[in-house]
């Protein structure tokens, strides 16, 4: 599946990292304190580019990324991606939820990346998390799944596996018995 970023994206080291996010969020905190919390994201998002810019920052707005298998192709966009390694996700919402982080996850596993930061400018003070992964690029393209309980029907229990475990040799009759 061909993942084709309009950008140039690198890792980098966690210090720099945090070296950047140093002095994005002190924009970020500038920006909310200056303009308060009531614009739509695209509002923050303009002007923290635009003074990352100004301070020397290489930054890429809505950097696109193609995925693309046969006929389907997707495209995703980072609000910014600031000295070609560190990605930011700006929102105006309340509150923060897991797919927020669950997006910056994607940006990381189509860039091959680690860390990114996610940042909101709705709340009365900038919410921010960091979203990072320890998946290295060769498991993000390996899936396995074991063998796992479900809980069915107060006491009784079914196993289930999915694709071939060895562990689980026993499942047919498992799941048969468990199921009558």
């Amino acid at each position: 599946m061909p993942i084709e970023p309009k950008f140039d994206g690198q890792t980098i080291s966690k210090d720099r990292f945090h070296k950047i996010d140093y002095r994005v969020m002190q924009h970020a905190f500038d920006i909310q304190h200056e303009m308060g919390q009531l614009y739509h994201e695209s509002i923050y998002q303009a002007e923290l580019v635009k003074r990352c810019v100004d301070e020397g920052f290489k930054v890429v707005s809505e950097g696109e990324i193609i995925v693309s298998h046969e006929c389907f192709s997707k495209s995703f966009f980072i609000d910014a991606l600031i000295d070609s390694g560190a990605i930011y996700e700006l929102k105006a919402a309340e509150p923060l939820i897991n797919l927020h982080e669950s997006q910056l996850l994607n940006y990381l596993f189509l860039l091959g990346l680690s860390e990114d930061k996610l940042i909101n400018f709705i709340s009365p003070s900038v919410q921010h998390r960091f979203v990072s992964t320890m998946v290295g690029e060769q498991d993000r393209y390996s899936n396995e799944i074991g063998c796992q309980k479900f809980h069915l029907l107060g006491s009784r229990y079914v196993v289930a596996c999915l694709l071939n475990n060895p562990q689980c040799s026993h499942v047919s009759k498992t799941i048969g018995k468990s199921l009558r």
